[in-house]
């Protein structure tokens, strides 16, 4: 991962490499080949790829190799030993390797073809990779999948797998002192929410014998609705509240308002719970406040919607972590058309997202050369999203002139473009930076909005992303060449 103290800050921004490729048919999930089956379909896989696994000696190749392995594993029909074996290979290959997208990988293709509990695979993964020789002197990396894990252990109740997850994400910080300040932070609400699960454990079993016991259902409805987040399922016990103003807030909640002043009138509400509330009830009531406040804002107006927003903004400041798009370093170059680059610069890690704020920008640390392709997922909170490539400056949001793209700099320069650079403020948006060696072409959410012809050919420069008297948040970056 990024590291965010004041030592070196290394950016890697592509994150597909987990995820399945694109077109990629999913199979049904099958029983867990039994140990024999296992056994043997990993001996024959060993057999046929033991001299590519040993020849692979630097990272680059062994990720290339794991690569491989996971794709032959998708490619592998009718043999659910084998298919499973080739997994089992392409993460062993990476965790030797060091790289976290690859083990994640080979992991989550074996949780979406197989059945069973993905969970202690995945923390024994995470732990092995501790000591592979990439990570051993600086694990901090791995820090974003050991919090990830510390949510789907949470979110599934499995507080035994939490606490392991826990550990490692406490180890793997332990160098970055900005990141051991997420890491026990995180640590705290796991531990949070398990407390309040042994309770809601035994308001369950006492539901199990007597389904109306009205103090059984409102400790499980506080348990659901306030540390879980699951309103759908608690809200009903929840209006069970001894707690006047929380049973009222529930019962109106359940009505579901319709008219946008009702719905910011029960979002004051949550709102009002959650100061005085702390930790993970206070966020979850934040953002039971913060959907009431979105479905009403639209159709209000003045202070009412001013407020609203500036909530909604407040309560997005502490996103859901299962929500948090996951972001891991890999030096290497993919296969294909698409490329790997990392990003260096001085802006912040929070959340697991990069926070530029007044003067900190980011950049490749490769010049490319046209043809090439940017898809930059980022947002503003106001003004001013800059790009520079082929330009000194590709404004979005521009503080003078809010939509006008404006061009400084390069073979384009001064070719500015009234309506063309408006963007949404606080929300993720698409922008695909596309260069030929004879045009520049500008997509914002797959719609174009600048294209003009010039000579490119020249240009061998990195991609920077910077704001301007603005907070600029960076999602993902994908290069290709088109």
């Amino acid at each position: 991962m990024p590291r965010s103290a004041k030592g070196m800050t290394l950016f890697v921004l592509i994150f597909a490499l987990a995820g399945r490729a694109s077109g990629e048919t999913v199979a049904e999930r099958v029983p867990t080949p039994d140990t024999a089956a296992q056994r043997e379909a990993l001996k024959v896989a060993l057999d046929v790829y033991k001299a590519e696994i040993a020849k692979a000696k630097r990272f680059e190749e062994k990720v290339a190799v794991s690569r491989k392995l996971l794709q032959a594993g998708n490619e592998t029909q009718n043999d659910p030993a084998g298919r499973y074996a080739l997994y089992v290979l392409a993460r062993d290959v990476a965790v030797d390797a060091g790289s976290i997208d690859g083990t994640l990988a080979a992991l989550q293709a074996m949780a979406a073809g197989y059945a069973g509990d993905p969970l202690p695979a995945k923390i024994d993964a995470l732990t092995r990779l501790t000591t592979s020789d990439r990570l051993q002197t600086d694990a901090g990396p791995l820090y974003p999948a050991a919090a990830q894990l510390i949510d789907e252990a949470v979110a599934a109740d499995r507080y035994d797998i939490a606490r392991r997850a826990s550990a490692l994400a406490m180890q793997v910080t332990a160098k970055d002192r900005a990141l051991t300040a997420q890491a026990t932070a995180r640590v705290r609400e796991a531990r949070e929410v398990e407390t309040a699960y042994a309770a809601a454990e035994k308001a369950q079993a006492t539901l199990d014998k007597s389904p109306d016991d009205a103090a059984a259902n409102l400790a499980l409805g506080r348990f659901r609705c306030l540390y879980k987040g699951d309103w759908k399922a608690g809200l009903s016990q929840l209006a069970l509240d001894n707690d006047a103003e929380l049973k009222a807030l529930a019962t109106a909640d359940l009505k579901g308002p319709a008219a946008p002043e009702a719905q910011a009138t029960l979002a004051d509400g949550w709102w009002a719970q959650s100061e005085k509330a702390t930790g993970v009830v206070k966020r979850q009531l934040q953002f039971r406040a913060a959907k009431w406040y979105g479905d009403a804002a639209p159709r209000l107006t003045g202070l009412t919607k001013a407020k609203a927003e500036k909530r909604m903004k407040e309560a997005a400041t502490v996103p859901p972590p299962a929500e948090i798009p996951r972001k891991e370093p890999e030096a290497a170059v993919r296969h294909g058309r698409e490329l790997l680059t990392t990003f260096v610069g001085n802006g912040a890690v929070e959340k697991g997202l990069i926070v530029l704020r007044g003067k900190q920008r980011v950049r490749t640390t490769e010049n490319f050369k046209p043809p090439i392709l940017f898809q930059v997922v980022a947002q503003t909170d106001s003004t001013n999203l800059r790009l520079a490539y082929a330009a000194e400056q590709i404004i979005f949001n521009w503080e003078k002139h809010p939509d006008e793209l404006r061009i400084d700099g390069g073979p384009a320069a001064g070719r500015h473009t009234k309506g063309a650079g408006s963007v949404p403020v606080n929300k993720w948006v698409e922008i695909d930076l596309e260069v030929t060696a004879e045009q520049m072409v500008i997509r914002v959410n797959g719609d174009e909005r600048f294209r003009t012809a010039a000579d490119f050919s020249k240009i061998e420069q990195p991609l920077t992303i910077f704001p301007a008297g603005s907070t600029v948040t960076v999602q993902s970056v994908k290069v290709r060449t088109p």
